[in-house]
């Protein structure tokens, strides 16, 4: 007060509340999120959902860490880490055989490949991993959103893509759209896969999992809904 120097004792209780507070870090505005259910401090950022923004695909090339705003789809149980299980699964995209396959990868991958059902029958994988993310966007925004697709046994073909789903990749055997699809597999997890219309099976969805592929008739499919 009236201009006075704070005591040494008084600087030394100020000095002493910041450091409770901070945990003795200059915490310089980076945030926190839930990764993997652990907390981690200064790391990228996920898609929060209703954000609002532009898909882009982000090279992700062995040993990269996850980039920031990146979708977090979908989740494996069992892929362990040492003696820790589970990992957060993310939208990849990677080309083949004169097409572009929709998957999955997680990070962090010594391998950097992507994994994905191919678009007919076998499993494939790409070391040409790219990632989706939410990018910033001035205009024409819009946010990841997930449209359900019911129904078993559709043999007749009736499957469409729901209104404004995110084309991500392309069949070479059809020249037709590829979408971003995902289902709850017997495990409780969901598995990130692709898939086409029309179809000539009776699936959904198609995803990679324990080197094979998975199907579903029922899934969810994303879509880029508006802001």
């Amino acid at each position: 007060r009236n201009g006075k120097m704070a005591s040494p004792m008084r600087l030394c209780v100020i000095l002493l509340i910041i450091d409770n507070v901070t945990g003795g870090h200059v915490r310089q505005g980076k945030s926190n999120y839930l990764h993997d259910g652990q907390l981690r401090y200064g790391a990228a950022q996920p898609y929060v959902e209703h954000t609002c923004g532009f898909p882009q695909w982000v090279v992700s090339s062995p040993g990269d860490s996850v980039p920031d705003r990146a979708l977090i789809a979908g989740k494996d149980s069992q892929i362990c880490d040492g003696t820790v299980c589970g990992k957060d699964m993310y939208v990849s995209m990677f080309n083949i055989n004169g097409g572009i396959s929709v998957g999955k990868t997680w990070f962090t991958r010594s391998d950097g490949v992507c994994s994905s059902s191919a678009l007919h029958d076998e499993p494939s994988s790409g070391d040409d991993c790219r990632i989706l993310v939410m990018g910033s966007a001035a205009h024409d925004k819009v946010r990841f959103g997930w449209a359900h697709v019911k129904g078993k046994g559709n043999t007749n073909n009736r499957y469409t893509a729901p209104a404004r789903a995110m084309v991500a990749g392309n069949d070479p055997e059809s020249n037709g759209p590829v979408y971003i699809c995902r289902f709850v597999n017997d495990f409780g997890d969901y598995l990130i896969g692709q898939t086409w219309f029309p179809r000539h099976d009776e699936a959904c969805c198609s995803a990679e999992f324990g080197g094979a592929v998975s199907t579903s008739g029922s899934c969810e499919i994303l879509t880029k809904e508006p802001c």
